[in-house]
């Protein structure tokens, strides 16, 4: 692996800033496929974690929810980004190379989904005080709990095929060993 010099690391940082933003943005405004365009503003990170580029992917993250509260009127679509999404990457990789029993690092990484979805749920109920947001009495809480684990679950793996495809795809057209 080759090192990233400050000016790739510069350049790969403002790109995923860039995209990232545009994929919250795009989440906040479009009327469907606020899950995709969410999802893919969480991959964006992972060019720089790849490379090891830890700090730089912690400044991109920053960045990306710095300027998507400046930029994007609606500050509670901004939310799911900045509480869980962007910053699940990181992790997920961190895990991914320091634990290597696989079923250890995903329980690991569905407890940080866990306390995180939880966060920002509590965020928004009381610190935002929106009341809309309670969960309807119709819908037991056993079935939200586990329909958000499987949620956590098929979001782990898709993104773990996404890191795949890039490291075999676009890693050597994006990140040049020259």
């Amino acid at each position: 692996m080759v090192r990233l010099t400050v000016a790739k690391r510069t350049v790969l940082g403002a790109m995923t800033v860039a995209l990232t933003v545009l994929c919250v943005y795009a989440a906040a405004v479009l009327p469907t496929m606020r899950a995709v365009a969410y999802f893919i503003s969480s991959l964006f990170v992972y060019v720089l974690v790849c490379e090891k580029a830890y700090g730089a992917a912690v400044l991109s993250y920053i960045a990306s929810a710095v300027l998507s509260f400046v930029l994007i009127p609606d500050k509670i679509a901004i939310l799911p980004y900045v509480l869980l999404l962007g910053h699940f990457g990181i992790f997920k990789v961190f895990i991914d190379r320091k634990i290597t029993d696989k079923f250890v690092g995903f329980v690991f990484k569905l407890i940080y989904c866990n306390v995180f979805t939880l966060i920002a749920l509590l965020l928004i109920m009381y610190v935002f005080n929106i009341s809309d947001f309670v969960i309807s009495v119709e819908i037991p809480l056993w079935v939200i709990i586990t329909a958000a684990q499987v949620i956590f679950v098929v979001f782990n793996y898709v993104y773990t095929l996404c890191q795949q495809f890039y490291d075999t795809r676009l890693r050597s057209v994006i990140v040049s060993q020259r």
